[in-house]
């Protein structure tokens, strides 16, 4: 595990910068995932300077922490890109999980609980409302996500919402996200491959299974779909910057 500070600020930053980041939003307390913006921009692991969105109804999921699974060990990265955002935009912290491929992972109830306390200390962070948990959760691996969005809901504190990010297929016929503890599935709708036309025109139309159908994952690089009242999470290969906000927005709401 990283030592420090889950932002790991450059020494370069300025007081006021760091005020910036970790003032305590007013709202604290007084929100949930329901009041949470209908546009989030993601700010992955990079430097983000996303003061441009103050006065805007928008809000910003980042990456709080990555947690590796291989084999029976647990290795968790903390961010360590700095973060700048108006003291105003409500937070989302996201917990990406991924497994490992060659050491297939035990997915032992230690790892689980590894997965559920660095959630838990992300919805910790300054101004967070929500946590987001992202993975691509093999088939084999459905048993163990559940168990853990299980965990995190019963333990997390309720008034923060808990959002999960889902691959399309999972929202195209194939229903194991039905009844899972979470506020939210966000259907990932990109690098979806030969199927990607014939989901997007589903998700157009209202088609995806019902608890995909209050979300969306777009991305800046692909062609989207309408937003239409659903929350819209943007993803963006190249730092976000006011203009490339802008043409989000033109994207979605067209």
């Amino acid at each position: 595990m990283m030592a420090g500070s889950p932002f790991a600020l450059p020494r370069s930053m300025t007081a006021a910068a760091l005020a910036l980041l970790f003032l305590r939003n007013p709202l604290f307390g007084a929100s949930s995932l329901g009041d949470f913006p209908r546009i989030v921009l993601w700010a992955w692991e990079r430097p983000e300077d996303l003061r441009f969105l103050a006065g805007r109804k928008a809000g910003v999921a980042f990456l709080a922490a990555t947690v590796r699974l291989s084999g029976g060990a647990v290795h968790v990265l903390r961010r360590r890109q700095p973060l700048l955002v108006d003291p105003a935009t409500p937070l989302m912290a996201v917990v990406r999980v991924e497994t490992a491929r060659g050491a297939k992972a035990t997915l032992s109830a230690d790892q689980r609980e590894a997965v559920v306390f660095a959630a838990l200390r992300a919805s910790r962070l300054p101004r967070v409302l929500a946590v987001q948990i992202d993975s691509d959760a093999a088939s084999s691996e459905r048993v163990f996500f559940r168990a853990a969005l299980t965990d995190l809901r019963a333990r997390l504190d309720p008034r923060l919402g808990l959002s999960f990010t889902a691959l399309a297929s999972w929202c195209a016929g194939d229903r194991w996200l039905e009844s899972l503890p979470v506020d939210e599935a966000v259907p990932m709708l990109f690098q979806m491959g030969a199927d990607a036309a014939a989901i997007r025109a589903r998700a157009a139309t209202g088609g995806l299974a019902p608890e995909c159908r209050d979300a969306i994952g777009l991305s800046m690089e692909e062609a989207g779909v309408p937003r239409a009242g659903r929350r819209a999470y943007l993803f963006s290969r190249e730092p976000w910057t006011e203009s490339r906000f802008e043409a989000a927005l033109r994207t979605v709401d067209r």
